[in-house]
């Protein structure tokens, strides 16, 4: 059974982040972006800011307990709010055995350690790519990644991290951690950014993360942003998810996309289109059966 579990909900906006037009969106041409918010009857006030959902994945296999990605506790206000939902959920921090990192920025492992700088789920060994868990222990982030809300990354990073090193197992290349749950690279969001496939019988569910920000990106996956730190890879990565997502006919989970995130992407010619699982939920955890 797989379960989205939100960790809560986060506002981008000036002046610590960058309007979505920038943001996310800096690689649309500005006469489309302003028609296609002008479709979705977007207010003007959102159109400088953009709020998201936190959705994590909690898949229970009858054997073991998998969490993907931990939220981003200390990351904002209306964040951290994983434990608690989890506990709904019908799991615990102890009884998670494996948890999935998809990449390392801070609404992704901000809840992996404790204030007391312990590993939140001590029972856990934690999966993440080799080239992401160099790039953040290395200090080749401090040198890479842009200026804005820099400080906080790099101090989720030390708060986290470091705690998890015992833990930690890191994966180099497309592999199964558990018979039905695949590690898929999905780079340069961040250079180790991966999505997870987790299949069982004849059901699929793909876990995007990041590599989608916004399901207008589905139908247009050259609209990249500087919160990628490699757009034109980046939107070489969505190509290929968008495929994958198509050929396994697979229910697809975006990181940020409004709860429960989930939905199905469907080809028509040479676009895609993204359609809604769900329109409207107002709770904090939604299961799913396999």
């Amino acid at each position: 059974m797989c379960t989205v579990i939100c960790d809560g909900n986060y506002t981008y906006a000036p002046p610590v982040f960058p309007p979505p037009a920038n943001f996310i969106f800096s690689l649309a041409p500005k006469d489309q972006l302003d028609a296609e918010f002008k479709r979705h009857i977007l207010k003007n006030e959102e159109r400088n800011r953009w709020i998201s959902s936190f959705n994590c994945l909690l898949i229970d296999s009858g054997d073991h307990q998998v969490l993907i990605d931990t939220g981003g506790a200390g990351f904002g206000p209306d964040t951290g709010r994983l434990l608690k939902n989890l506990v709904s959920a019908g799991a615990s921090p102890y009884s998670i055995r494996y948890v999935i990192l998809t990449h390392g920025h801070p609404d992704h492992i901000g809840g992996c350690s404790d204030q007391h700088g312990s590993p939140t789920f001590p029972n856990a060994h934690y999966f993440m790519s080799s080239n992401e868990w160099d790039f953040w222990r290395s200090g080749q982030a401090g040198n890479e990644i842009r200026e804005y809300h820099r400080d906080v990354m790099l101090k989720t990073e030390f708060d986290n991290l470091p705690a998890i090193r015992n833990q930690i197992v890191k994966v180099d290349e497309e592999t199964d951690i558990l018979p039905g749950i695949r590690i898929i690279p999905a780079y340069r969001h961040t250079p180790g950014h991966i999505a997870v496939l987790i299949s069982s019988k004849d059901r699929k569910l793909l876990f995007v993360s990041d590599a989608f920000f916004h399901p207008l990106q589905v139908e247009y996956p050259e609209w990249a942003g500087i919160a990628d730190l490699d757009p034109a890879m980046t939107v070489l990565t969505r190509r290929k998810l968008l495929e994958l997502a198509v050929k396994e006919n697979a229910l697809v989970l975006g990181f940020h996309f409004p709860f429960p995130g989930l939905g199905w992407i469907i080809k028509n010619r040479e676009r895609y289109a993204w359609l809604t699982y769900l329109t409207q939920l107002h709770h904090s955890v939604w299961e799913l059966k396999q």
